[in-house]
């Protein structure tokens, strides 16, 4: 069975930090997005779900987690791209209303990326 990849980038401003995922997000890719997730320290995350075709729940537990710190610290996440059968996994785990996404990047940094600038 095929492996979530992750990637880190940088997004367009020095405050985002961008996760892009490809693959099956499943048990074995937790601890890949769980490494990258924890050592971004950019004010704003935005997780990249364009290619994820499938989650299993313990990878939707690993993105609450995501959440969780996420208003303690201060911090903001943004999930994109998230395809309709992803999305309908948010649903039937009645975490749709809580996890913060958008359908494009243009949107979450609008929305989210100045503020998370600082301006």
């Amino acid at each position: 069975m095929a492996v979530v990849k992750v990637e880190s980038l940088p997004g367009t401003h020095a405050s985002i930090r961008i996760l892009r995922l490809s693959g099956p997000f499943t048990i074995e890719g937790v601890d890949a997005f769980e490494s990258a997730a924890t050592t971004a320290t950019e004010p704003l995350i935005i997780l990249d779900l364009t290619d994820v075709p499938y989650m299993d729940s313990c990878a939707l537990g690993s993105l609450m987690g995501l959440h969780r710190p996420s208003e303690s610290d201060r911090r903001q996440y943004a999930i994109v791209g998230a395809s309709e059968r992803v999305r309908a996994i948010f649903r039937v785990a009645r975490v749709d209303d809580i996890l913060v996404m958008f359908r494009t990047f243009d949107e979450a940094e609008q929305k989210l990326g100045a503020k998370a600038a600082g301006l």
